[in-house]
This record gives C-alpha cells, structure tokens and sequence, in this order.
C-alpha cells in the first residue's frame, strides 16, 4: 500500500471507533421547524393553475408612434365582475390610425370587429404594426398541452385577408 493509502485507512478505523463510541448519543440536532420555515419559505398548499396575459399594440408610421394599446390581465382565474367589463370592453374597441387627407371610416365599420385600422392616403411612408403577446403560467404542461404556439401562429395567420 502506498503511504497516503494507508493515511486514509487509519482515518476510517478511528472515524468508526468513535462512532462505536458515541452509540445512544445523538451526533445531530434536529433543526427547528421555525428556522427551517424561515429558510425554505415554509409549506403551502399548491394554489393551482395561474396565467397571465398580456397583447401590446404598437403602430409606427415613419418610425414614430401613432398609437400605443395595451391589455393585461395579471390573474385569468381570479377576475371579478368589473374587470371582467372592462375587459370585453378593450376587447371589443377598434384603434383607428389615420394619416394623410381625405381618409374617412364609416362608423359602422368601426363596430364591425376589434383590432386596428390603419388608413394611409400619402405615399412613400413606412407603416408598421407590432403585436406583442405575453403568456405567462405556472404550468408549463399546459401551453405544450394545448400546442399553444402553433395554435396561435394558425390563428394570427388565419385572420389576414386573403
């Protein structure tokens, strides 16, 4: 056996000789509950399913910002009746963007769907709509489940015109 070997057989024998020793003494002290509480946060219950949406519209005409919208709902699953209002009303407004003279938009055709009207009577200038969506979920499962970017991007591709 080689020197260092034999360092650390001898170190293993006295490590179990008093440990034989110290039989019917305990060698740990159980950590209070409260300390560990306050380390690992404590136990709860698992509060379930939560998402978070969030669509922010941004029209740029010329690299300036015509409109800006956004809407967020920080909880889907705990939404009370007010919000619940002001919701179906952001859903169901429509921004008009108007540049140039002589543009003119119907009001009927305003109430017709949500989303964005851009309407542009000049030339050469550089329109831009950006959507941004956010989903956020404590159940990653879930949005891989329900094949959410796909289904999304089939979405978003079927509402163009053809």
């Amino acid at each position: 056996m080689f020197p260092a070997s034999k360092l650390i057989v001898a170190a293993c024998i006295a490590a179990a000789s008093s440990l034989a020793h110290a039989e019917g003494q305990r060698l740990w002290t159980a950590t209070p509950n409260g300390v560990l509480e306050s380390m690992r946060g404590g136990y709860g219950p698992s509060p379930g399913l939560w998402v978070s949406f969030a669509i922010e519209r941004v029209i740029r005409i010329d690299g300036q910002t015509a409109m800006h919208s956004s809407l967020v709902i920080p909880d889907l699953g705990n939404l009370n009746a007010a919000q619940m209002e002001t919701l179906a009303q952001q859903l169901g407004a429509i921004g008009v963007v108007q540049t140039g003279d002589g543009n003119t938009l119907a009001g009927t055709q305003v109430r017709m769907s949500p989303g964005i009207v851009i309407q542009n009577t000049q030339n050469n200038r550089v329109l831009q709509s950006t959507t941004e969506l956010s989903v956020v979920t404590n159940s990653m499962r879930l949005l891989q489940g329900l094949n959410f970017g796909q289904s999304l991007s089939d979405a978003l591709q079927g509402s163009l015109p053809r």
